[in-house]
């Protein structure tokens, strides 16, 4: 009978401190647990209302962070393919002579024409040196492309004496919107070593990188100073 009744008090004890109990003196309910009290729901209303505009105006901060993130690689991608079209003529342009701006038959200073001597034997170049090769820009729909083409005016035992074919070196996700060649000193003409200045604005055609107009210039020195 004792350890019964010693058990049961034990348990009412621990029922006593577990649970509230009612203050008679000022008719409050006070805790015999913990001491924390839960939020009320007011307090869970306001809450759940202040994390909400808290996401809501994160969300939007990230989205506008993704967004311009998009934009910058869209715009590398382009200049990179830009960039690329851009050594091909620099390459060909160093080792090239008798520069021509603008080439025969073009007005304004959007075309160059220049003998190139490493393309003999190529395609749509004669079987001696040199090769004439042209580099212009061209409009395809609303999109302005740049394109390499070599015996652009024909020549002789080639094709037929027809003009070669156009070879276009930019993306059609590309849009040039100008290119311009600008060529100081003549080589053994004035004895100042030809230097080429080729300028070039481009536009992405997709929507994702907006309107913006992208510029780049590079200037570059023929390696060739005695020509035949």
């Amino acid at each position: 009978m004792l350890n019964r009744y010693f058990f049961i008090k034990i348990k009412d004890y621990i029922r006593y401190n577990e649970s509230p109990f009612f203050n008679k003196k000022n008719g409050q309910v006070h805790s015999m647990g913990s001491g924390q009290a839960g939020f009320s729901l007011p307090e869970l209303i306001v809450g759940i209302y202040v994390f909400s505009i808290v996401m809501v105006m994160g969300s939007g901060a990230i989205m506008a962070v993704l967004r311009s993130q998009r934009i910058v690689l869209k715009e590398q991608e382009l200049l990179d393919n830009t960039r690329g079209s851009l050594e091909v003529m620099s390459k060909a342009l160093r080792l090239s002579y008798d520069y021509q701006v603008p080439a025969p038959g073009n007005t304004g200073i959007t075309s160059i024409l220049v003998n190139h001597p490493a393309k003999t034997g190529l395609a749509d170049c004669p079987t001696t040196s040199p090769c004439p090769v042209k580099y212009y820009r061209s409009t395809v729909g609303n999109i302005g492309v740049i394109y390499e083409q070599n015996c652009p005016s024909g020549c002789v035992g080639v094709n037929g004496g027809l003009p070669g074919a156009a070879i276009p070196l930019t993306s059609d996700q590309v849009n040039i919107r100008k290119l311009e060649f600008v060529v100081t000193g003549y080589g053994t003409v004035d004895d100042n070593q030809a230097r080429v200045t080729i300028y070039m604005e481009f536009s992405p055609v997709t929507s994702i990188a907006g309107n913006r107009i992208i510029p780049i210039q590079t200037t570059l020195t023929q390696r060739l100073f005695d020509v035949p």
